[in-house]
């Protein structure tokens, strides 16, 4: 996420770019010595990685790039496929939480084709590219809206995490870099959105990014810890097919 942009090159730390989903599989095998992480994959973690700092990606109110393109009102999805993206874990039991908790929905399948499809999840570029195209999607809803609509509390999408085993001091070195270049970066985005060029303006891209939070306080943790129980009270659903995240 742009915000956390290191200036390049850094001479002491190696940068690795991946999806959501690669990023966490590479922590999993400790490739990794710190990472941010969907949430989900925090909890799954955590007997050898913990949270550095209160740093990550949150909303209190639209995600704006984690998006539900539908051709039915919720009403109206039980019974149906979902296509969900294999790229985030969180994005799609977030989904799964929406539907059967929130919208009482718990006869619906999720798919990795697209095509086969009532509803389609996207997020990031394909979510935003997607919204601007949106004109024959008759609903089009946004999940951190439905999240946090919902429970009054922010939802957290991400957060950097570390390796237990690594030293105190590389640890609490990276973390007071980290709080630096995001300070830093909030202070003046516009020379960093060059990665949404093709997307939107550069002052649509600041409106963007500034419509998330990156240092959490209580009221996240407490939006944390209301998805965890949600995660914990309902089983990974067992219609996922092969491809798509669990």
């Amino acid at each position: 996420m742009v915000p956390f942009r290191f200036p390049s090159p850094v001479p002491d730390i190696t940068f690795v770019y991946d999806s959501p989903a690669g990023i966490s599989e590479r922590a999993r095998r400790g490739d990794l010595h710190v990472a941010i992480v969907s949430v989900t994959d925090v909890f799954a973690l955590e007997d050898a990685w913990e949270p550095l700092g209160p740093y990550g990606i949150a909303t209190r109110s639209r995600a704006q790039s984690v998006l539900l393109f539908s051709d039915r009102r919720w009403s109206e999805l039980g019974g149906g496929t979902i296509y969900v993206t294999p790229e985030s874990r969180t994005s799609v039991r977030l989904l799964e939480i929406i539907l059967r908790e929130k919208h009482g929905i718990h006869d619906f399948r999720f798919t990795d084709d697209p095509e086969e499809a009532i509803a389609r999840l996207w997020i990031g570029d394909r979510a935003i590219r997607r919204m601007r195209d949106a004109q024959h999607t008759p609903y089009m809803y946004d999940l951190g809206e439905e999240w946090t609509t919902w429970q009054y509390l922010p939802f957290v999408f991400a957060r950097w995490i570390v390796r237990k085993d690594v030293p105190s001091s590389c640890r609490a070195n990276f973390g007071y870099r980290l709080g630096r270049v995001l300070e830093s970066n909030l202070k003046n985005l516009k020379p960093l959105v060059e990665p949404y060029r093709e997307l939107m303006s550069s002052e649509e891209a600041v409106f963007y990014l500034r419509g998330f939070i990156y240092r959490f306080g209580p009221t996240e943790d407490k939006g944390l810890a209301r998805f965890r129980d949600y995660l914990e009270r309902i089983e990974p659903p067992v219609n996922l097919v092969p491809g798509v995240a669990t």
